[in-house]
């Protein structure tokens, strides 16, 4: 029943993710069934890694690298562009949900470790928010829209920050692994701030126009 029950809620969180991911960056919806296939994959790993192996501080960043490969291998969205797209999404969930975590005392950590089911409640509401931001976002026509792996701005561009990228989940497995609260929000809140901006950057620089200017996008 545990495992059932992780399961659900894991993939449910999982939808919410990669929805918001895509959102931002005013991508269509991926395909129910070939996302329903490496979500549930990437929460059995996630169960295994928590729950067998006590390893729960490396299952997210191995799940923010399964995300890369969805975006890339399924979506056929470039690899450079499936890292930017993948860290500022994923950072911005974990800012909510940490978050969340630190303000509500129903989904302290403690709460959760008491009772198992506020943890499921909170991925829930985490889904739910994220579901929400991503259709405000569609339904306003809001999202970055420049092709992140068109027109690097300097030399080497793709390399180093492919590195930082390795650099910063690197050190989320390490901060989660230190477990400390304050540090968490304060480093989910530094990398998300890190893909805008260069996110921003790329915008404001690869158009001309009205920055909301509608584009379509078909993948």
């Amino acid at each position: 029943m545990e495992f059932a029950l992780f399961m659900i809620f894991s993939i449910i969180e999982g939808f919410g993710i990669m929805y918001l991911m895509l959102k931002i960056y005013r991508y269509d919806a991926a395909s129910f069934y070939p996302a329903l296939l490496v979500i549930t994959l990437m929460s059995l790993q996630s169960y295994f890694l928590r729950e067998e192996l006590s390893l729960e501080s490396i299952a997210p960043v191995v799940n923010i690298l399964v995300f890369v490969f969805f975006m890339n291998v399924v979506i056929k969205i470039p690899l450079f562009a499936s890292m930017i797209i993948t860290g500022f999404g994923y950072f911005i969930f974990a800012l909510l949900q940490g978050a969340m975590v630190n303000t509500i005392p129903y989904f302290s950590q403690d709460a959760i470790a008491a009772n198992p089911y506020n943890g499921y409640v909170l991925q829930v509401v985490t889904a739910i928010i994220n579901f929400s931001l991503a259709f405000l976002l569609n339904r306003l026509r809001i999202g970055f829209m420049e092709e992140i792996s068109n027109k690097m701005r300097f030399p080497h561009e793709k390399w180093v920050v492919g590195g930082l990228i390795i650099v910063i989940l690197l050190g989320f497995g390490m901060i989660l692994h230190l477990r400390s609260e304050l540090l968490n929000i304060i480093y989910y809140f530094a990398a998300a701030l890190f893909f805008f901006i260069y996110s921003y950057v790329k915008e404001t620089k690869g158009h001309s126009g009205n920055y909301f200017e509608e584009i379509s996008r078909k993948h």
